[in-house]
């Protein structure tokens, strides 16, 4: 829809042949999204021990994202993760660059959170945001810079929500929120996608870390604004 405004094409008109090719294999592809089923209960019978909410950021050109697991701990190495909200939108008309564009996916990341924290309750208390632009992670943690208001404004509101220690980084191809900034194919949107396949055997190598099987631990290093990330065997048990 971006790309046909930015034509300045008015609505009756037709679409030009590349834009129509586009819309035309978008449409073809809206009979998968019924396939997808998101399970809505995220804990199992037995009462857990502890919750812990995992927020990822991302952005590229095209847009940006964020979204929200919850971990649920039963036992030593018996874990669930569980998406909970998602959230992506197109960057503006207006040019950003990488760098806004990551914030504003903070942003959105700290906002789906807050609403998360607000339905869930106590439970929520313990959250973890993910974000691979060292940029923005730097903005967040304070320091005596003063920054343009652009960037500024949308620093004290993730401030208001959460604290700057609560913020880690991840390699980009580790992000989940990806898939969000870059946008995916309903066909590829199944179950067994990354954003989506977070249960079972990749819940249990998340420990206080992000939701990625082969991750183990995450240790931060509040100088660098970095978390070493610890991997193990992604098929082991």
């Amino acid at each position: 829809m971006q790309d046909v405004w930015r034509t300045g094409i008015n609505w009756d008109d037709a679409l030009p042949p590349n834009l129509l090719a586009v819309w035309k294999a978008w449409a073809s592809e809206l009979e998968f999204i019924a396939k997808l089923k998101i399970p809505r209960c995220f804990r199992k019978q037995s009462k857990p021990l502890e919750y812990e909410l995992h927020v990822f950021t991302d952005a590229s050109k095209a847009g940006f994202g964020a979204c929200v697991y919850i971990r649920t701990k039963y036992g030593e190495e018996n874990f669930s993760l569980n998406l909970i909200l998602a959230k992506a939108r197109v960057a503006p008309l207006r040019q950003l660059s990488i760098p806004r564009l990551e914030l504003q996916g903070a942003v959105l990341g700290a906002r789906l959170c807050a609403s998360a924290v607000k339905e869930l309750g106590p439970i929520a208390s313990n959250v973890t945001y993910w974000c691979d632009s060292q940029t923005v992670l730097q903005w967040i943690h304070p320091t005596r810079c003063k920054y343009h208001a652009f960037v500024a404004h949308r620093i004290t509101e993730i401030a208001d929500t959460s604290k700057a220690s609560q913020w880690r980084h991840l390699p980009g191809n580790l992000n989940p929120a990806d898939d969000c900034s870059r946008g995916i194919s309903a066909i590829h949107l199944t179950t067994q996608h990354r954003i989506m396949r977070v249960g079972g055997r990749h819940a249990h190598s998340v420990h206080s870390t992000c939701v990625h099987s082969g991750i183990r631990q995450a240790s931060y290093h509040p100088g660098s604004h970095q978390s070493t990330l610890h991997h193990v065997d992604p098929g082991g048990t």
